[in-house]
């Protein structure tokens, strides 16, 4: 996600010392005039001469080292800039696809003949599931990659930790629908809906509030829709802070 380049300091730090160099040559060829001289207070001035293209040579040293540093330190702003925004368009992307993902399963959803008793359960359409769990399972993915670069790039973020904490939130919910997608598929009839009941974790991750048409809604994934504004809320004031 970061990549610094040198290429603008090395160049600054490069004329400074071309500069110096034809300086410091100059400055070499009046000494060694001056101390030719037969003249005591020529020699003299010579020595002084000899003193200044020090002081000249350590001033340019010094001088190179803070624009180098100065501009290295441009250069990392600007790609911590980059990467937040980055990393701000790809939570908003797996965001929008989570939700896009959980309305179409809601959607998807039919009521069918239950067991027994049971009269009319509802079930989710089996490529439906297949389909969209597909899609959750990249961004689950997509989600523990931005974590782990979080943790390694912790001096990038003011709040990185507690951001990293509200990425592993989404992460870990979304790999319970994995979990259960994974143990769920393969044991269920590719011809028929796939009953709710078989899937609590599927029934919770599609509940609305205030909605009773499917129960079973959990705190699990509200606290990962919360930490999906929190996250793209802390990014966004990162940003902004440049």
């Amino acid at each position: 996600m970061f990549s610094f380049s040198s290429t603008p300091s090395l160049k600054i730090v490069f004329r400074l010392a071309l500069g110096a160099f034809s300086l410091l040559v100059i400055m070499a060829l009046v000494t060694n005039y001056l101390l030719a001289q037969a003249d005591f207070e020529m020699k003299k001035l010579g020595y002084k001469t000899i003193e200044l293209t020090i002081q000249v040579f350590l001033v340019v040293i010094a001088g190179g080292i803070v624009v180098q540093e100065y501009t290295r330190g441009q250069a990392r702003r600007a790609a911590l800039n980059e990467s937040r925004k980055v990393m701000l368009r790809q939570l908003t992307q797996a965001y929008s696809r989570t939700k896009k993902a959980r309305r179409l399963l809601r959607a998807k959803c039919v009521l069918v003949a239950g067991e027994a008793a049971e009269g009319k359960v509802r079930a989710v359409d089996y490529d439906t599931y297949n389909e969209q769990l597909g899609s959750i399972n990249e961004i689950q993915l997509d989600l523990e990659i931005i974590a782990r670069e979080l943790k390694v790039i912790q001096s990038g973020f003011t709040n990185s930790e507690k951001l990293r904490n509200y990425v592993k939130t989404m992460e870990t919910s979304l790999g319970e629908l994995i979990d259960e997608y994974e143990r769920t598929l393969g044991a269920c009839d590719p011809k028929q809906s796939i009953p709710l009941s078989r899937l609590p974790k599927l029934r919770a991750f599609i509940a609305k509030d205030k909605d009773e048409t499917f129960k079973g809604k959990d705190e699990t994934f509200s606290a990962a829709y919360t930490a999906f504004h929190n996250a793209l809320d802390l990014i966004q004031e990162e940003k902004l802070k440049g």
